[in-house]
């Protein structure tokens, strides 16, 4: 028994020392820790995916979110998710898989430009989820076009199907604010 309860202990230090970890029951915007920048952009821009689409499935989908917990917890998490997107294409990161062209780093001050416009939007977007106002929530969110933000990066900076053989961003099925149902 005291093996149990000495590894148990050491998983809830292991835990406690994993950036992200929260033990309020709430969630964490991570990254993989794999050491492989390519495959911890890729896992951050997929939970960005995920969490657009959470908000405007819960802004504009059938069953429309009356109580806007749901979108302030996304609209953090994005925020979370976007501080540092350069960070995330060190140099010499643009091969072994990834779609990230090399415009990066051939034109790194107009990235972190685009990078720092989307940061500004994710930004003013969770600081309109603070009043709980469904009308607010929705007019920042089709006032911003977040995903019109990403669809501009992701058309300079990231390898399209023609390049790489891999489905571009608008093939994903995000919806925008301008297709609202």
């Amino acid at each position: 028994m005291p093996q149990v309860r000495l590894f148990a202990m050491a998983l809830l230090l292991v835990a406690a020392a994993t950036p992200g970890t929260d033990f309020a029951g709430g969630e964490s915007a991570t990254r993989p820790g794999t050491g492989n920048a390519v495959v911890e952009r890729q896992a951050v821009m997929r939970d960005m995916t995920s969490r657009m689409e959470s908000i405007s499935e819960a802004i504009y989908g059938k069953e429309a979110v009356r109580e806007n917990s749901k979108v302030v917890q996304h609209a953090r998490m994005l925020e979370a998710l976007v501080g540092d997107l350069p960070g995330l294409f060190p140099s010499g990161s643009g091969d072994r898989g990834s779609l990230a062209r090399a415009e990066i780093w051939q034109n790194n001050d107009q990235f972190r430009k685009v990078a720092a416009e989307m940061k500004a939007k994710v930004a003013e977007f969770r600081k309109a989820t603070e009043g709980n106002d469904p009308k607010s929530i929705e007019g920042a969110f089709a006032r911003l076009d977040l995903s019109a933000t990403c669809l501009a990066c992701h058309e300079h900076f990231r390898a399209g199907p023609s390049e790489r053989g891999v489905p571009s961003v608008s093939e994903t099925g995000t919806r925008s604010p301008a297709e609202k149902p």
